[in-house]
């Protein structure tokens, strides 16, 4: 059961979750987080607050009988998911958008996770296994990457969209 939690702001997020996934998939999400479900920390004196995000608040929700060995946290800073067990996260490489650092690099790394993601859901045993055994920054690269520039179909979007049907969402 695929849900969304983020540190983004709840009234940023809701709009930009409910396009990433698409109208046929939105009613299929068991939650959609923002920071206001996550635990504000500091990294330093006066910086802003980074957003972490604790497992230990599905305690108490529908969603807690799946902790902890059906739950996976995808997110790009480790730090934000800090406080929990070893293999219930896994943390892409950012990507840093066009006209940023990293700017032309094709960003296959929706790929990568959506390899992972199917692989993850056919396995035996629990997430934490599972992670911990195939660690997510050893597995290799998306299946046809190597060389070249992504074929159209592999658009973001169309990234996105694998990588959503690997959580197993799939048109009403």
């Amino acid at each position: 059961m695929p849900a969304v939690w983020s540190s983004m702001a709840q009234r940023n997020l809701r709009p930009l979750a409910l396009r990433a996934v698409g109208d046929l998939w939105a009613g299929q999400l068991a939650f959609c987080w923002g920071q206001e479900c996550c635990t504000p920390q500091r990294r330093q004196r006066g910086e802003r607050p980074f957003f972490r995000k604790d497992l230990g608040k599905l305690d108490g929700t529908p969603w807690g009988a799946y902790l902890p060995d059906s739950v996976l946290l995808v997110d790009d800073d480790p730090l934000k998911s800090s406080a929990n067990d070893a293999g219930t996260a896994v943390h892409p490489v950012s990507f840093r958008g066009v006209g940023g650092p990293g700017a032309g690099q094709d960003d296959r790394e929706l790929l990568k996770l959506a390899g992972y993601l199917r692989a993850l859901g056919s396995r035996v045993g629990g997430v934490r296994d599972f992670v911990r055994s195939k660690p997510y920054h050893a597995w290799p690269g998306a299946p046809g990457a190597a060389g070249g520039a992504l074929p159209a179909q592999n658009s973001p979007g169309e990234s996105l969209r694998r990588a959503a049907a690997a959580f197993g969402l799939s048109p009403v």
